[in-house]
């Protein structure tokens, strides 16, 4: 499922359209046995257990844990426990930034440890905290008659982003230790990330980003394709993909005017590469969604 086929068969009490999606125990069933791509995930587990895969590797999410997904991952859950009590939330990019405003919550050692272990242990106090604010979210989404829905959506979400960061930032002052210090090759794939956020809209080509990390596009490809399992080209293209598919969505840019924001030669270019990696064109995705 990628995250607009989750979002209709989720609650419309926990859907804000096109923004974000939180499945609430409830509904946490629908989800086991499913293949999910293409969305950032956060899945808390408050009571039992959950066996995953993430990218092919099996994880189990024993009580009091947290899995925090990249979007360009892939993702199923295999088994869920019969008293499972659990949550499972994923923002769009879109909503991400607008909750965030380019406000970095969580240390750059928090973001390389999700590709290694993506599931994060917590204390029961962290887990409960963590659990409040997809309540106090589920709250926001649950009123759609309130003028401020969204804007409380917003709130309630940077708010679950200021838990998380805290109990981020806190493991590293654990036991009076300074924070370790990064790897070189850490220190590549993040800074490479943040680039490629920053540019993708015009730059398209892995030597680019090689040339403003100083070494070779060789020796970039062989870093992420060791840590993220994808090429430097795969994740350009993702986000490439994730854009065009939100202006998309909305009726007031054209598709030759996505196509010349996202520097494309012209309109058919584009049309080719989002049908490569999306398997439809352009204009049969604005229409199916």
């Amino acid at each position: 499922m990628n995250p607009q086929e989750l979002m209709l068969q989720s609650s419309p009490a926990c859907v804000l359209a096109g923004k974000v999606t939180l499945v609430l125990p409830s509904e946490f069933e629908k989800l086991v046995g499913r293949d999910i791509t293409g969305c950032h995930l956060f899945i808390l587990v408050s009571q039992g257990k959950l066996q995953v895969v993430v990218n092919g590797k099996e994880h189990e999410m024993p009580e009091c844990s947290l899995l925090d997904m990249m979007d360009w991952a892939d993702f199923r859950v295999l088994h869920a426990s019969a008293d499972l009590r659990a949550y499972c939330l994923l923002p769009g990019r879109e909503f991400t930034n607008e909750s965030l405003a380019n406000f970095k919550p969580c240390p750059d050692s928090y973001l390389v440890n999700r590709f290694y272990s993506p599931v994060l242990s917590l204390s029961r106090e962290e887990c409960e905290i963590l659990e409040r604010q997809f309540l106090l979210l589920a709250s926001a989404l649950g009123n759609p008659t309130h003028c401020y829905r969204q804007e409380l959506a917003c709130v309630y979400f940077k708010s679950f982003m200021l838990e998380l960061g805290n109990i981020a930032f806190a493991r590293l002052k654990g036991k009076n230790a300074l924070p370790s210090a990064l790897s070189k090759r850490d220190v590549v794939m993040v800074s490479f990330i943040r680039l490629v956020r920053q540019h993708f809209r015009t730059e398209h080509l892995v030597d680019f980003y090689a040339n403003e990390l100083g070494i070779s596009s060789k020796h970039l490809s062989r870093i992420i394709k060791e840590v993220m399992g994808k090429t430097p080209h795969d994740v350009i293209c993702h986000e490439l993909i994730q854009y065009a598919m939100t202006l998309l969505k909305a009726d007031k840019f054209s598709i030759q005017g996505i196509a010349a924001d996202l520097h494309f030669s012209d309109q058919a270019s584009f049309c080719k590469f989002f049908k490569k990696w999306t398997g439809m064109t352009p204009g049969e995705y604005r229409v199916r969604n």
